[in-house]
């Protein structure tokens, strides 16, 4: 188990590339009632290249039909190089989220690569 990072299949959070100014996570996941067993995993897809900043805001609600706020935010940092598959940020959700989330991605054109925000399970 150590070394491994447990992920959520097909539940993204937002996933794109960028070299675009944004990146809007389109379907809301569900995150209630884990119990802090869960986390906020950026992976890069690709090879990236941050020559910007990029933020990577995580947004929680009741509902999956809206009402987000922000939650917490992930700063990666300009001047950093991943390769594909390295894990980029994370962050452990507390038990006081709400039952859904999303992930907004700003960026710049200058960066390059893809981006996943995806969740993982924490080993217990």
């Amino acid at each position: 188990m150590i070394n491994n990072i447990l992920k959520v299949y097909d539940e993204d959070l937002a996933r794109g590339s960028l070299a675009q100014a944004s990146i809007s996570g389109d379907k809301p996941v569900s995150v209630g009632k884990t119990g802090g067993a869960l986390t906020v995993n950026v992976f890069a897809i690709g090879d990236v290249v941050l020559s910007e900043n990029v933020g990577v805001s995580i947004k929680h609600g009741d509902t999956k039909d809206g009402g987000f706020s922000e939650y917490f935010a992930i700063t990666l940092e300009a001047g950093a190089s991943f390769k594909d598959g390295d894990l980029m940020g994370s962050f452990t959700i507390s038990e006081d989220a709400k039952a859904y989330m999303v992930a907004d991605v700003t960026s710049n054109e200058a960066n390059s690569g893809q981006i996943r925000v995806t969740l993982g399970y924490l080993a217990r």
